[in-house]
């Protein structure tokens, strides 16, 4: 009996490492199966991250070559422009864009488009030269802020600080103010040096050629060397246009209101030194209405005007007029009168004292109202034509002298005002001697999608659609060659009153 159990023992123990062989034999087959079913799966899954990799790869390579291909697409809309505003030619300019297939907004997205200069920056100082619009040369100097702050701005752009010198002098005089804005690490300040007023030009101001007055800033010629070196400027470092501001002492202090009530849209804020805004005041004690009209302009003007109350040279009283009057028109003016202190304003034209460094923060911090809902602009020449959106397209003209050797007739001053209705998506104009009014629409401050409305002289002069056109880009950009003040289309109308 024993035997028996024991030989059934053994048969149990042969089938149970049969079993067991069995299980295990079971249990590799499966290990061995998931095994290669999770190396599907990785190779199909890395298979797949690598497909993905590759499609994302891809796009990014497609949207890259996108870019650069608008990039050039704009590049090229901008030389047409470009070469536009040089020549004048356009019909050349319409042909070569619709050669380019080239829509208005396209043109209009290429030239609102912030450029960076061909070349790096270049910190620190120096001297070029710069031409203006009657041949003449003349030195620049030029400050800008250390090669980390110009890194730093690269993108949202630097401000701009327009100097100008006092009589006798040249650019010397405004150095140490150039180096001090340029320290701020938040502006690029550039100085010319005036040269004698070429012959036909000039005498704005009263100033008769030679004698004592070597030199002269002149005030309504748009390639003068004050504007010339804010073209240099922007092309030679990232300059923000919303933030140009210009400020001079003495005959630069007249430059200074003078250049700014004339093209008021080039700049955010001014700065007068000692100066004035007429040498015809200093003379006959009152300015004349050619001069005093143009405050009109300067509305949208931040000012810092500096003045000693002792100024033997250019007395105080011109400068304390002209900022009152600005104040009656609603503009911000702020006048800091120097007591007992004479022409030289205890060197703040070269930013020393309390005066010199708030002369400072106010020429780096001021920005510009690009888009302004109310314009005013008062010319007396067609050199100066508007601001902004509004233009004197035709003037009433002086009448031309009866006989050979007779006086000119004294210019008729011409004036456009304009306000921004954005309920009713209108313009309403008022004039005075102006037969034809330009105005470019803003679509920053009108709906384009909808009817536009122009009025003048109580009465609706234009009402309808306004869809963008190239004529209209290509004009108002070669008028300013501002990315700020390019527009997408204009209407003209005669805003006279008819009985």
């Amino acid at each position: 009996m024993l035997a028996r159990n024991e030989k059934t023992d053994d048969r149990r123990g042969a089938e149970d490492a049969e079993s067991s062989q069995s299980r295990s034999g079971k249990s590799l087959s499966a290990y061995l199966c998931a095994s290669l079913r999770a190396s599907a799966f990785h190779v199909a899954l890395e298979r797949g991250a690598f497909i993905f990799a590759l499609l994302v790869f891809s796009t990014f390579l497609v949207a890259a070559r996108a870019r650069a291909e608008e990039r050039a697409s704009r590049a090229a809309l901008r030389a047409i422009a470009l070469e536009y505003s040089k020549e004048g030619d356009l019909e050349k300019a319409l042909s070569a864009l619709s050669q380019a297939n080239a829509s208005a907004e396209d043109l209009l997205a290429a030239l609102r488009e912030r450029v960076s200069p061909e070349k790096d920056p270049v910190p620190g100082d120096r001297t070029l030269e710069i031409e203006d619009g009657n041949g003449r040369k003349t030195e620049l100097f030029v400050a800008a802020p250390s090669a980390e702050q110009l890194k730093k701005h690269s993108q949202e752009g630097l401000g701009l600080v327009v100097l100008l010198h006092g009589l006798g002098g040249n650019n010397g005089q405004m150095r140490a103010l150039a180096k001090a804005i340029a320290a701020t690490g938040e502006c690029v300040a550039v100085a010319p040096s005036a040269k004698p007023l070429p012959e036909g030009e000039g005498g704005e101001d009263g100033v008769p050629p030679g004698g004592m007055f070597i030199h002269w800033w002149l005030y309504d010629n748009p390639r003068s060397f004050p504007l010339e070196a804010i073209r240099k400027a922007r092309s030679l470092y990232p300059i923000d246009p919303e933030r140009v501001a210009i400020s001079g002492h003495s005959m630069g202090g007249y430059g200074t209101w003078n250049i700014s009530l004339r093209r008021p849209d080039v700049f955010c804020a001014i700065a007068p030194l000692a100066g004035g805004l007429s040498r015809k005041a200093v003379i006959g004690g009152q300015e004349p209405e050619e001069t005093r009209s143009l405050l009109e302009n300067g509305k949208l003007l931040e000012v810092f005007a500096v003045h000693g109350t002792k100024d033997p040279i250019v007395p105080l009283g011109p400068d304390e007029r002209a900022c009152k009057r600005l104040e009656e028109l609603e503009g911000k003016v702020e006048l800091r009168k120097l007591e007992g202190i004479g022409h030289m304003i205890e060197g703040v034209w070269a930013g020393q004292g309390d005066t010199g460094k708030d002369l400072v923060r106010f020429l780096t911090s001021k920005r510009r109202e690009s888009s302004p809902e109310h314009v005013t602009y008062v010319s007396w020449n067609e050199k100066t034509d508007g601001a902004y959106w509004l233009r004197i397209a035709k003037r009433k003209k002086p009448m031309p002298p009866k006989a050979d050797g007779e006086e000119k007739a004294p210019p008729v001053k011409a004036r456009l005002e304009a306000r921004v209705d954005r309920a009713r998506n209108r313009i309403v104009l008022e004039s005075e001697n102006v037969s034809l009014a330009r105005v470019y629409v803003d679509d920053r401050l009108l709906d384009l999608s909808k009817p536009v409305t122009v009025e003048a002289g109580g009465a609706v002069r234009f009402e309808g659609k306004l869809a963008p056109d190239l004529r209209s880009v290509l004009e108002s950009w070669r008028s300013r060659q501002d990315e700020r003040l390019v527009y997408p289309a204009f209407v003209e109308v005669d805003p006279r009153k008819f009985h």
